[in-house]
C-alpha cells in the first residue's frame, strides 16, 4: 500500500502542495491553513509564498 506523502489544498482557489502530516483537516478534506479551511470567511489568504491565487 502507497503512503500519501504531499497533498494540494482542497480549497479550490489555492495551488499550495503540502505535506499531509502538516494539514489542517476538516470535513475529510486537507487544507494548507486554517484560512482556507474556514473557506476565507475573514476574507483572508493563506499567504504561502507558493501562492498568489488565493487572497480569499
Amino acid at each position: 500500500m502507497t503512503e500519501v506523502v504531499n497533498a494540494k489544498c482542497a480549497c479550490k482557489d489555492c495551488v499550495c502542495v503540502f505535506e499531509v502530516s502538516k494539514a489542517v483537516q476538516k470535513d475529510n478534506k486537507y487544507y494548507c491553513s486554517d484560512a482556507c479551511a474556514d473557506n476565507h470567511k475573514n476574507q483572508s489568504g493563506c499567504n504561502h509564498s507558493c501562492c498568489d491565487n488565493c487572497k480569499g
